[in-house]
């Protein structure tokens, strides 16, 4: 589904940023496969991906709520400081000079 917001660092410090876990065991839902399929099923290790792939991983799923709708685990990150310093490169590279 489509964001009718950005994700903001609330919601990644909040773990309401739109994806996470769904505890459904063994895998039922096309989303479960998604996020396995692009190596960040939630687990007991984060994975450990530098944070431009992370961010670039995360960006290529559907978001599973809207950003700020509703608390998921695992859908936060280890380290948002270097999430947000992520952010800011790419809009810095998409604003034109």
């Amino acid at each position: 589904m489509p964001a009718r917001r950005a994700i903001t660092l609330r919601d990644l410090l909040t773990f309401r940023l739109g994806y996470g876990a769904i505890m459904v065991f063994p895998d039922r839902y096309p989303i479960q496969k998604a996020i396995t399929e692009a190596g960040i099923a939630p687990g007991p290790v984060f994975p450990s991906f530098p944070p431009d792939e992370l961010m670039r991983r995360y960006g290529k799923l559907p978001l599973i709520h809207q950003p700020g709708e509703r608390w998921l685990y695992n859908a936060g990150f280890g380290d948002p400081r270097r999430i947000d310093r992520a952010r800011q490169r790419h809009h810095a590279q998409r604003v034109p000079a």
